[in-house]
């Protein structure tokens, strides 16, 4: 299975590229997902991942003025969900 994680950001612009901001939902549940997988392995590739993750999620990526709400209520959710993850895994 290729790691939505370790693709994130060319994802994130290839959507945007593509026009299919309404993909997000379906990268989302596919990201949340795979945080879940990595709390299941609770393994040091799976900390190593989240918190690359994690430093993802703090870059500012430059979409257009239309995208950037999504993107923020993306980031948001995705952040949800890897506090979680480092509860349990920290």
């Amino acid at each position: 299975m290729k790691s939505r994680i370790d693709h994130y950001k060319e994802i994130l612009h290839k959507l945007e590229k593509l026009g299919r901001i309404d993909d997000l939902h379906k990268l989302e549940d596919e990201i949340i997902n795979e945080i879940t997988s990595l709390i299941e392995q609770d393994s040091d590739l799976s900390r190593a991942k989240l918190l690359k993750l994690e430093k993802m999620l703090e870059e500012e990526l430059g979409f257009t003025p239309k995208s950037h709400l999504l993107m923020v209520a993306l980031k948001k959710s995705i952040s949800g969900a890897l506090s979680i993850a480092k509860v349990c895994l920290f």
